[in-house]
């Protein structure tokens, strides 16, 4: 069955699991022939054909399940294309206590576990911190300022990197996360630290976060850290 039987199949409860775990099947890999890699494109049209739908959800709890007890390749189609959202952060953490998975494979799967913490800013607990400087780890920095923002003022350069291109470059991947109001709060914060970051260090961030201003501004909405903060701040909303 290839790209084209799998996305002519209608999709329903019963056969979607099915029909992912033929995507998952044909996920490019060591010694496939090329008639075998359309997995990922299928999945990422099959998805979106179901976004919005009761069938949405139900793709989240079969990714979660491969993400428990799905074999490399499934696991491998979960972290890409789970729902950040809405996926369970618990199976996402579960794929990383799995010791038969490769190093690449958990590489992916903490990039998959720091986007649904960016996007579900609320289930980041204190053991994640160390997650930011870790593999795959950067999109976890936008669930840092939002849901850690006390401690994250308190380690920029710890949590960015003390080079400032690279500083530059993951708070890039930090703001992504982030709402206009966040990200102008941030931006006046960050500006305020010169004395202590440097100020050529403290510029780049500063004309990192004013080059995603029209992006920040399609996001609008509420500065969450006052409300979801996993270390009471004091700052004001």
């Amino acid at each position: 069955m290839g790209a084209e039987e799998v996305l002519d199949e209608v999709a329903t409860a019963d056969n979607l699991e099915a029909l992912l775990r033929k995507c998952a099947h044909n996920l490019p890999g060591d010694s496939k022939p090329d008639l075998q890699t359309w997995g990922g494109p299928a999945a990422t049209e099959l998805m979106s054909r179901l976004r919005g739908s009761p069938l949405e959800a139900e793709a989240s709890r079969i990714f979660e399940r491969f993400f428990r007890e799905g074999d490399e390749d499934q696991v491998r189609l979960a972290q890409s294309s789970a729902n950040p959202a809405v996926v369970d952060v618990a199976a996402i953490e579960a794929a990383l206590a799995r010791t038969e998975l490769s190093a690449e494979t958990h590489g992916q799967v903490r990039s998959a576990l720091a986007r649904a913490l960016a996007a579900q800013p609320s289930k980041l607990a204190v053991r994640h911190r160390a997650l930011a400087s870790q593999l795959g780890g950067q999109a976890l920095i936008g669930a840092l300022i939002v849901a850690d923002h006390a401690w994250f003022l308190g380690h920029v350069a710890e949590v960015l990197g003390a080079d400032a291109t690279d500083a530059c470059n993951r708070l890039w991947y930090g703001l992504q996360a982030l709402h206009r109001a966040e990200g102008e709060r941030l931006r006046l914060e960050l500006d305020g630290m010169r004395a202590a970051l440097g100020d050529a260090y403290a510029q780049g961030l500063v004309e990192t976060i004013d080059g995603e201003a029209e992006t920040l501004r399609d996001r609008d909405g509420a500065i969450r850290w006052p409300t979801v903060a996993l270390v009471p701040s004091r700052s004001r909303p």
